[in-house]
């Protein structure tokens, strides 16, 4: 089901999103279904590769769009990572736009009822990306993430500290 769902979603992405289809083949050598608790999915350099959460291809509600978008914003992540920006905290919010910028254009190159579905979960992201990934956010986050894997609460303890 989890490999079947990510392939309906690149099958949208090749049909729906040629462009965002070439930067996946330039940009990432390949994709990763895996637990990772506290993100859906995220780009790694070193690979390169992307990430997708198998807890959110594995949800109900989690459409064939849902992936394809996702994959947007993790290639579009991997294309400025080529072009040799680094992802720090002070650009961090900036970069993230872009990403979602580039989900909304994807969301608009659809047929008018599917693309309609997505804008709204997808514009309110880019309204509120202040928050979303401010560094407080990225703690709780990162806090979670670690919760959910069973870490011991010293080595939460310790890297709270150390993000400060």
């Amino acid at each position: 089901m989890l490999l079947d769902r990510l392939r309906d979603g690149l099958v949208a992405l090749r049909t729906h999103g040629p462009l965002y289809w070439r930067w996946l083949a330039r940009h990432v050598d390949h994709l990763l279904v895996q637990n990772h608790p506290g993100v859906h999915g995220a780009f790694h350099a070193e690979g390169p590769y992307v990430l997708i959460s198998a807890e959110f291809l594995g949800r109900d509600t989690t459409t064939p769009l849902d992936v394809a978008v996702l994959i947007v914003h993790e290639v579009t992540h991997a294309r400025i990572d080529a072009a040799g920006a680094e992802y720090v905290p002070n650009v961090a919010i900036r970069v993230e736009r872009v990403c979602i910028r580039h989900e909304i254009a994807f969301a608009r190159s659809l047929p008018d009822e599917l693309g309609a579905k997505l804008l709204p979960r997808i514009e309110y992201r880019y309204a509120n990306a202040d928050t979303l990934w401010s560094p407080t956010e990225a703690r709780r986050r990162t806090e979670e993430a670690l919760a959910a894997l069973g870490s011991p609460v010293w080595v939460r303890r310790v890297m709270r500290w150390l993000s400060r």
